[in-house]
């Protein structure tokens, strides 16, 4: 049954796959980066350490709960 007026919803994830995240840190590939196709969503290139750092350092970091 459907409700009128209401989506439904996607499932929600039920966790980390641990296993998949240790596989692919322990291969250290780089993070797929192509400045032809990426350059328009990417704010940097995620394996040019100075550029990560650079942005990091020029960053505003909040921590808390921000109320509206």
């Amino acid at each position: 049954m459907t409700q009128v007026g209401k989506k439904p919803t996607a499932p929600k994830p039920t966790g980390t796959d641990m296993a998949r995240v240790k596989r692919e840190a322990a291969q250290d590939a780089p993070v797929s980066f192509d400045p032809a196709t990426d350059a328009d969503s990417e704010i940097y290139d995620p394996n040019d350490a100075a550029a990560v750092a650079a942005y990091w350092r020029g960053a505003t970091i909040k921590r808390g709960v921000v109320k509206a």
